[in-house]
């Protein structure tokens, strides 16, 4: 479900016209998709814990989304990923 949210955050800011948008405009949509990537990293590196080093890929990812969520404000999440 919040991945649903996510994408459609995604195609609605591709399909505004920034062209000539205030540069506050600007840096406010690359906030939005700064903050949409990690999680986004997270669910497509997503492997079954059986291959050598996903554990410590999966932890590292974690992190960066939990870092990304912390600095914007935003409620912590469980991961979302499959073991």
């Amino acid at each position: 479900m919040a991945e649903d949210a996510a994408q459609r955050a995604r195609k609605e800011l591709g399909a505004a016209n920034w062209d000539g948008r205030p540069s506050v405009y600007l840096g406010i949509r690359d906030s939005v998709m700064a903050l949409l990537a990690p999680r986004s990293a997270r669910n497509l590196a997503d492997v079954p814990g059986a291959f050598p080093g996903a554990d410590r890929s999966r932890a590292s990812l974690d992190a960066t989304v939990a870092a990304a969520e912390m600095l914007s404000g935003a409620p912590a999440r469980s991961s979302t990923g499959s073991s």
